[in-house]
């Protein structure tokens, strides 16, 4: 968590989109490592922070990251599931529409 933080102090949000995507990476993996250390509220904070990110980005490969709202869905899922909370991550995959151009390394997340 510590180094979370400290890309994200390092990294300034200068309103260009590549950026912002970039910051938003570190939020998901801030969602996973607290979601896995049993830290709900705050794999709920990451995740919420990393959807508004996604929103303003949209869809985004930039620098190969892939990222965007529906990057934030399939880690909430994958938080949900690492809670045992099945049910939700299924109810949150149903919203889940991929491209036929999704990388498949995403996909099977």
């Amino acid at each position: 968590m510590a180094l979370v933080r400290q890309a994200l102090r390092d990294l300034d949000d200068d309103g260009d989109r590549a950026t912002r995507a970039v910051r938003g990476a570190p939020h998901l993996k801030g969602a996973i490592l607290s979601s896995r250390s049993g830290d709900t509220s705050g794999a709920d904070a990451w995740l919420e922070a990393a959807g508004e990110i996604a929103e303003q980005t949209g869809e985004t490969r930039d620098y190969g990251l892939v990222f965007g709202p529906i990057n934030v869905v399939i880690r909430a899922m994958s938080a949900s599931s690492d809670r045992d909370r099945h049910a939700r991550a299924l109810e949150k995959a149903r919203d889940v529409n991929l491209p036929e151009d999704h990388p498949m390394a995403r996909a099977g997340h």
